[in-house]
Order: C-alpha cells, then sequence, then structure tokens
C-alpha cells in the first residue's frame, strides 16, 4: 500500500515494497500532462483509470503499477492529490 513520505516542494515521495519513488506535483509537470490532468473530471470513469495508471506507471514502473490493487491506486490519487493542495498547486478538478 502506498504510504506518504515527507515531500519534497516538488514531489510526492511514496514508499512501496520497500522502495521509494518520486511522483512530480502538478507544478513540476509538463504543460501537456497539466492539461490532461484537469480535463479528467470530464473523462468517463474508464478513461480516468486508465489516464492514471499511464501517469503514475510513468514514475513507477509498469512491474509496480501492475501489481498494485485498486485500493492502492485510489489511495496513491488521494495521496497525490492532498500533496497538491498543500503544495498550494493548481486545483486538478476530479482528480
Amino acid at each position: 500500500m502506498p504510504k506518504l513520505t515527507p515531500k519534497d516542494s516538488a514531489f510526492l515521495s511514496v514508499e512501496i515494497g520497500g522502495k521509494t519513488y518520486q511522483i512530480p506535483l502538478s507544478r513540476s509537470l509538463k504543460i501537456k500532462e497539466v492539461r490532461k490532468l484537469m480535463k479528467i473530471s470530464k473523462m468517463d470513469d474508464g478513461e480516468q483509470f486508465d489516464f492514471m495508471v499511464e501517469f503514475f506507471g510513468k514514475y513507477l514502473g509498469a512491474e509496480i503499477i501492475d501489481e498494485l490493487t485498486t485500493a492502492d491506486l485510489v489511495e496513491l490519487i488521494k495521496l497525490w492529490k492532498t500533496a497538491n493542495e498543500e503544495a498550494g498547486d493548481i486545483d486538478l478538478g476530479g482528480s
């Protein structure tokens, strides 16, 4: 299960399987990616799921993302969204 560890101002650090991964907060992402994230609330559930799997897969790797449960992914999304809010980053809508 992903868990929040002390965060850097531009990244969320999560520990999964004894290894720490750095996931960039929205301020560190390219505009193209932020635009997609801001449109996520307009996507259907399947599109949202696929997008978030692809997004986190970039930073965790396919072998890790494929082993997470849906509950783990939901928790990871919540942690990432909270870290963005605490950092004062832009509101990413329904992500």
